[in-house]
């Protein structure tokens, strides 16, 4: 009867024991890697949504093309959100709004190191580098400016909420020359075609208009011979970069780039960057560099400026550090050296 009695009990213990160590085992192993929050990170999205400035728009058109490219040569889809101007869209990413956005240089590196109107720093990175962004003074011949100092008495779009760079190329060259800004009808609008129909129908003098080279808005206004460039002495466009941010330079529309224009034009510019999200993960970036810079021909059929997308372009005095997926396909394709390494860290410790 003992006999009995002890092996049923031996053996439920036994059972007890089987079911302890099992539960142990699996509490004590660690996570699977797809439920770790590093894992996820790492994981290749399926889709991205790409910010960009208002429908129609040079940066729209190229931010369109950009996304059938990623959709044709990754495994991920792509779309396209009209945010408008480059600070909101570096607002949307810090929102979570969208993932990557293409945007001006300026509003990049104010939104990486928390400069205003950011609060803090916004966690994103750079990809690729394109086309120069040009802030250009046009003014209307009938409105008789010949020269800067004519801007006195007269009235100018300089100013914009999106694109804060425009008011400061307008105080700079009040500054540089000497035109008291009380002396100036600084006029607010929302958008470049607000400020082209301005233009157009003469209710304004002059203009800084936001645009890349040969924008076909400004193109049909010189054409039509409503509106000539104001050129910016050399000199003065020297004097004025030093209260202007280091993203921003100095740059040339050749002549005969529009109808109408016979010689060369002193301008101010910004590089377009394409930034991500810095928690996209690393091989998200690297295929999403790869897919754009790696079939700059195709790209070229979208627009004449996306023939500027190049890797080139891209490693040229970048105003933030490259997102660790795109360095990975520059290290691919044996573009990025030790320079580039020294740069990247001086550019992180800012």
């Amino acid at each position: 009867m003992v006999k009995k009695m002890v092996y049923p009990s031996f053996i439920f213990l036994l059972l007890v024991s089987l079911v302890a160590a099992c539960s142990n085992s699996t509490s004590s192993r660690p996570l699977s890697d797809s439920n770790t929050p590093n894992a996820k990170k790492e994981e290749q999205a399926t889709a991205v949504r790409i910010g960009t400035s208002s429908s129609g728009s040079p940066f729209y058109v190229l931010s369109v093309g950009m996304s059938e490219i990623i959709k044709k040569h990754t495994n991920m889809n792509a779309t396209v959100e009209p945010v408008g101007g480059s600070d909101p869209n570096v607002f949307a990413i810090e929102a979570g709004k969208v993932d990557l956005a293409m945007l001006t240089a300026y509003s990049a590196s104010k939104g990486y190191y928390g400069e205003d109107p950011f609060k803090k720093p916004v966690d994103l990175k750079l990809l690729a580098q394109g086309q120069k962004s040009l802030r250009q003074v046009v003014v209307t011949k009938k409105s008789g400016i010949k020269k800067p100092e004519d801007l006195a008495g007269k009235s100018i779009i300089a100013k914009r909420p999106a694109l804060p760079e425009i008011e400061l190329v307008a105080n700079a060259l009040f500054d540089a020359y000497s035109i008291p800004k009380d002396k100036v009808k600084i006029i607010s609008t929302a958008e470049t075609k607000e400020a082209v129909e301005a233009l157009n129908l003469g209710s304004v003098d002059a203009a800084i208009l936001p645009a890349g080279l040969g924008a076909a808005d400004l193109m049909q206004l010189l054409q039509e011979g409503k509106v000539e460039f104001l050129s910016i002495d050399k000199d003065k466009q020297t004097e004025m970069l030093k209260s202007l941010p280091k993203s921003i330079f100095t740059t040339v529309i050749p002549a005969n780039t529009y109808k109408n224009q016979e010689q060369d034009i002193n301008v101010f510019a910004f590089n377009a960057n394409l930034v991500a999200s810095s928690s996209l993960s690393e091989q998200t970036v690297y295929e999403i560099t790869k897919a754009v810079l790696g079939n700059t021909e195709e790209y070229k059929k979208v627009h004449k400026e996306a023939a500027e997308w190049t890797v080139e372009n891209s490693l040229k005095a970048p105003s933030l550090p490259f997102h660790p997926g795109a360095i990975k396909y520059y290290k691919e394709i044996g573009k990025w050296d030790g320079k580039l390494d020294e740069l990247q860290k001086s550019l992180e410790a800012k």
